[in-house]
């Protein structure tokens, strides 16, 4: 008997002792994240009491969605269950959950249909079959802050690397409406990110080629080895040896020999008989050899020959058991030794002869379409990008598919874009394929390009560049379809993508493109185009009969019936057991040069006897007529009325009042006493004791008279022009008083006085205007001539907020001076915004900048000899803007003050710089001084 092994082998007969006691029961832990403690946002899907989820209402494409409010950042784990094999869901984890209810939104998601196929989809791009499922296997995705990974049942089907750091939350999207239950057991919960790897140790010595060993046994019945045996049967002595063959030696000498049992002893005198022991027996080690881990295959405990593994157990009975349960088995074959060196590379044989070309295959199915509302039967998945127009065409077909047409009067850059971001993945080869079109008329440049393109963003949402391909009209063909065909790759690090944009730059007059047939798919071969599956499904939802003779059933809901000028919609639908009834269907469109008598009963029939007609009806609340969100209605209720958008425009009541939301435009006529005559309103009266007054409105201008009172002002007048009040009164030695008030307290005038005569009798020259406490600002917006003073009282501001606003002296021959106690530039923070440090340098402002001597002609006319210092506005003098006011007519003496403290601050550091440098010399000319002085 042989033992096959690799190093030293150990044999004892070993007592593992008895097993110790059970340990108590552990606390009981945390209660799981069950799927009914979720916290979910529900479009179209409800949830019960248990968490269970399935789509509950709405139409049956990809608009049902559940998303988490819990998210996990660095680890999840996502586990669910589906009810059944009759629906179309997907389930997922996603970075977005807010971004769609499609499930292009979804990162990662499990897709399950009808078909039984358990499919993965990543941003709504399909990555292929992985198995078969059934209701109530167990699906599984997690994400270890590295990669993600799908399981079935706990069979590992894919793996994804992915950015650590990711916040993943639970997504799905719902396309079949159920009134059960569609997914259940949900089970969403952190888990531990991987852990980094180690180090890798420092590599060891190559060691020598292995060479199997194997372990020799035989017995004896003497330490020499006499009565040699390969059987323990009787033997009191074991022999071991090892070597590299697998053929036990019989040479007693090459083994060494140990008792196994002892030889019976001399017999002693007899002793004091002890207390009864136990029956002691003898132990045998029993070795047996296999093929297989438990012993099962290549069974035998006598030839080790071809076996890999050795079996050990012992007894008390000096017979090996067959029995290959009894034995603890082990590996003992040696390790394969180190690969030999490669030979060298045999000599190239010829090329064989080329075979002939195998019969070309079925195409495959066409790619699928990334893109909604490419086949552009409404507008729903597009709008515009600046100021054009863009509508359907189904006249200009490409390929018989509507076009899109994008017009604009416009100039600049005009166009539309996608509603949706694209479900595109980065790092993902695509191929786009459109159309483009213009026709003779179009306005477009040839040089200006027909420009489609779309941004990539980063996680940071931050643009990682834009994919785009230009159509220059050189390529265009008036009245010819062109079809444009653009490859490209998305950016490994791009997060999200879109939308798309397609847009044309337009110089002057109209501009036309219309573009159709708008397909993008993955990989980079182009086929022909199809509407996106959500698309086609909607469009197989929307598809309706057009009978062109009397309808038979079946029919539906929104079928047309034309015959002889007339168009009728199916209103009553009916399955193919059911019988025609004119009352199922409805008078849509009348063509009445296509009339016949045929139809004419049908006709008068719906005219007479019905009481709503193309957005009229009449009934016996009155007649309301709606076009578009203009509703015109006559009741008992509201009289007259008209409204849009559910507010009210024009109404007149059944009391006879007249509610006008807009203006009056009327150039003759008479409205309760006024009058109005080209376009002037004037509205006069005949007070009892101060006889008539009248006011005007003319020319955009309030004009009074007679209204104001007071026993010295018979004749005053009041004038509002654009806004602002101009007062005339007329003028005597005497004081009186009025006060008159704007919106309730910001401007009250009090004790205008007239302290003599003026060579302008309708100016008031001594006019003090006082702004009391708590009332608001003085807000000038034209000319103000200036008598005496503007006087704040009490703390109060006076402000002028208009660059009109001006100071002329009394003759208003020149502009006026105002003299203050302190005049204040309103410079508190709340008031300014873009605030940012002045990084100009003011002295090249300002040392580019002439400065002149000058008399102001009104002071010249006046004979004022004040000659003034300062720049002039105008060309061919040097005049910083940056010191200018607003419309630029005068100095902004604000800016021009600080303008100068900032040349002083700018002086200053030019100084301290060169005082620097100054210093700096001196201290070497010194130095070098000095070492002149000691040579």
């Amino acid at each position: 008997m042989a033992v096959v092994g690799s190093g030293q082998i150990t044999i004892s007969n070993v007592d593992d002792g008895a097993q110790g006691p059970q340990g108590p029961t552990g606390a009981t832990g945390p209660q799981g994240n069950a799927g009914q403690m979720l916290n979910y946002t529900l479009t179209q899907v409800s949830k019960d009491n248990q968490g269970r989820l399935w789509k509950s209402s709405g139409p049956g494409d990809w608009t049902g969605q559940a998303y988490t409010a819990e998210g996990y950042t660095g680890g999840c784990f996502l586990s669910f269950k589906p009810s059944a094999k009759t629906n179309y869901i997907m389930v997922g984890i996603s970075t977005r959950p807010t971004m769609s209810v499609n499930y292009a939104a979804i990162d990662y998601a499990w897709y399950m249909n009808t078909t039984g196929q358990a499919t993965i989809y990543e941003s709504g791009s399909n990555k292929g079959s992985f198995g078969t499922y059934n209701a109530g296997d167990v699906f599984s995705i997690t994400y270890d802050n590295a990669y993600v990974r799908y399981y079935i049942n706990g069979v590992l089907k894919r793996t994804v690397p992915v950015t650590a750091g990711l916040t993943f939350y639970v997504d799905s999207s719902f396309y079949t409406v159920a009134s059960t239950y569609q997914v259940y057991d949900i089970f969403f919960a952190p888990q531990g990110s991987q852990g980094p790897q180690g180090a890798q140790g420092i590599q060891g010595p190559v060691g020598a080629d292995g060479t199997p060993s194997y372990l020799h046994i035989a017995y004896a019945t003497d330490a020499s080895g006499g009565g040699f045996s390969q059987s323990p049967a009787g033997m009191t002595y074991i022999g071991v040896y090892s070597d590299s063959s697998t053929t036990d030696s019989t040479d007693p000498t090459k083994y060494t020999w140990s008792l196994i049992k002892g030889a019976d002893g001399l017999d002693g005198a007899q002793g004091v008989p002890g207390p009864a022991g136990t029956n002691g027996q003898t132990s045998y080690v029993h070795f047996a050899y296999a093929t297989s881990a438990d012993g099962s295959a290549g069974f035998s405990t006598t030839d080790p020959t071809g076996k890999t593994y050795i079996g050990t157990y012992t007894d008390f009975a000096s017979a090996d058991s067959t029995d290959y349960t009894k034995y603890k088995w082990a590996k003992f074959q040696g390790p394969t030794g180190a690969t030999g060196a490669t030979g060298a590379t045999g000599a190239k044989g010829d090329t064989g002869a080329t075979g002939p070309q195998g019969a070309q295959g079925p195409q495959g199915p066409n790619g699928i379409n990334l893109i909604l509302g490419t086949g552009f039967t409404d507008l729903s998945q597009w709008a515009k990008t600046a100021s054009g127009v863009f509508s359907i065409d189904s006249a200009n077909l490409c390929n018989g598919n509507n076009s899109l047409k994008i017009s604009t009067t416009g100039t600049g850059f005009d166009g539309v874009h996608s509603a949706a971001p694209l479900a595109i993945s980065a790092a993902t080869q695509y191929i786009m394929t459109l159309f483009a079109y213009i026709n003779a008329d179009t306005d477009i440049p040839l040089d200006k390009p027909l420009r489609v393109y779309f941004p990539e963003y980063n996680s940071s949402n931050s643009i990682i560049r834009y994919l785009e391909t230009d159509i220059s009209n050189g390529q265009l063909t008036p009245g010819q379809w062109y079809k444009r065909t653009f490859s490209f790759s998305t950016d490994s690090n791009a997060d999200h993508f879109g939308p798309l944009g397609m847009d044309f730059k337009n110089v002057a007059g109209t501009a036309q493109v219309w573009i159709s047939q708008i397909k993008l798919e993955t990989g980079g071969t182009a086929t022909p185009w199809t509407p996106s599956p959500q698309d086609a499904q909607t469009i197989a939802a929307k598809k309706v009969r057009n009978f062109t003779y009397q309808p038979t059933p079946p029919y539906d809901v929104g079928d047309l019936w034309t015959q002889s000028g007339a168009t009728l919609y199916c209103t009553n639908a009916k399955d193919a057991s059911g019988s025609y009834s004119l009352s199922d269907w409805t008078l849509q469109k009348i063509v009445l040069a296509s009339l016949d008598g045929s139809v004419q009963g049908l006709i008068n029939n719906a005219v007479q006897s019905g009481s709503s007609y193309k957005g009229v009806t009449i009934d016996s609340n009155g007649l309301t007529a709606t076009a578009g969100g203009t509703v015109v209605a006559v009741n008992s209720a509201d009289g007259f009325k008209i409204t849009k958008s559910g507010a009210v425009v024009v109404q007149v009541d059944t009391g006879g009042t007249l509610k006008l939301a807009g203006n009056i435009d009327a150039s003759s006529g008479t409205i309760t006493g006024a009058v109005i005559v080209g376009g002037t309103v004037t509205q006069s009266y005949t007070d009892p004791v101060l006889g008539l007054r009248t006011i005007s409105m003319q020319n955009g201008e309030l004009i009074t008279s007679g209204l104001v009172d007071g026993p010295n002002t018979p004749n005053s007048t009041m004038t509002l022009y654009s806004g602002a009040l101009n007062f005339t009164v007329g003028v005597d030695g005497d004081s009186y008083k009025y006060v008159s008030t704007f919106d309730g307290s910001v401007l009250e005038m009090s004790y205008l006085t007239n302290s003599g005569t003026s060579s302008n009798p309708n100016y008031v020259q001594a006019a003090n205007i006082e702004l009391l406490a708590n009332s608001g600002d003085v807000r000038v917006s034209r000319s103000v001539y200036v008598g005496r003073a503007i006087e704040p009282l009490n703390g109060t501001t006076v402000g002028f907020f208009s660059n009109t606003t001006n100071f002329r002296n009394s003759a208003n021959s020149a502009w006026g001076t105002i003299v203050c106690g302190q005049l204040s530039q309103t410079s508190t923070e709340e008031l300014k915004q873009d605030i940012a440090p002045m990084t100009e340098n003011a002295l090249d402002v300002l040392n580019a900048m002439d400065i002149y001597n000058f008399r102001y002609r009104g002071q010249v006319e006046l004979g004022v000899p004040k000659l003034h210092t300062g720049v002039i506005i105008g060309d061919g003098y040097r005049t910083p803007t940056e010191i200018l006011d607003w419309p630029q007519t005068g100095v902004d003496i604000y800016d021009a003050i600080f303008f100068n403290y900032k040349a002083t601050q700018d002086f200053f550091k030019l100084y301290q710089s060169a005082m620097a440098t100054l210093q700096s010399e001196i201290v070497d000319l010194q130095s070098r001084v000095q070492k002149l002085e000691a040579a």
